[in-house]
């Protein structure tokens, strides 16, 4: 697991990593401070992205099966720039979701379909679900709802998520992995 801060704010105060980008125009609409905030994260947005490449190209590269799962957990604080534009769907911040990729230097499984919205926690299980690892505990369960969840398009989104932080408070009183039996397995 490898998390990168390069494009977390606040932006503005490291000139020295890097600075606004200048000659880039930018969305018309956007205040000054929306400028600002913008033209800060393209240009960390600018080294991240080139970080992952190289770190992709040499992760990809290697003789043993790897996948790589790449996400950002939180929209980035473009607070004003937000404010400015708004969003494509006209939603609200926190109604908005990330976007995350899948890599392998291998062939995906066929039947894996090529966009799932899927949360956060989700990621994990189909980590495994598509190495092929088999899941018990939590993994288990948070599988069986992520593939329920897409079958019912999220009609019981609620109630699967009371489930699931269920299992993994379980888990986590049980300090060991949930047993087939409902009981901690220890």
């Amino acid at each position: 697991m490898v998390i990168t801060m390069e494009n977390h704010s606040p932006w503005d105060r490291d000139d020295a990593l890097a600075g606004p980008l200048k000659g880039i125009s930018m969305p018309r609409g956007l205040s000054p401070q929306g400028q600002q905030e913008m033209s800060y994260y393209l240009s960390h947005l600018v080294n991240g992205d080139a970080a992952l490449a190289d770190f992709v190209q040499r992760l990809l590269t290697r003789p043993r099966w790897t996948v790589l799962v790449f996400y950002g957990d939180h929209l980035p604080s473009l607070n004003h720039a937000f404010d400015d534009l708004g969003f494509d769907d006209n939603g609200v911040a926190v109604r908005e979701h990330t976007r995350y990729m899948v890599l392998s230097n291998r062939p995906l499984p066929a039947d894996l379909p090529r966009k799932l919205d899927l949360h956060a926690y989700d990621l994990p299980g189909l980590l495994f679900d598509i190495a092929g690892l088999p899941e018990d505990g939590y993994l288990a369960v948070a599988s069986e709802i992520r593939l329920d969840r897409m079958q019912e398009h999220f009609q019981h989104d609620p109630e699967y998520g009371t489930l699931q932080f269920n299992a993994a408070e379980l888990e986590v009183s049980c300090q060991g992995k949930l047993g087939a039996s409902d009981k901690c397995g220890r």
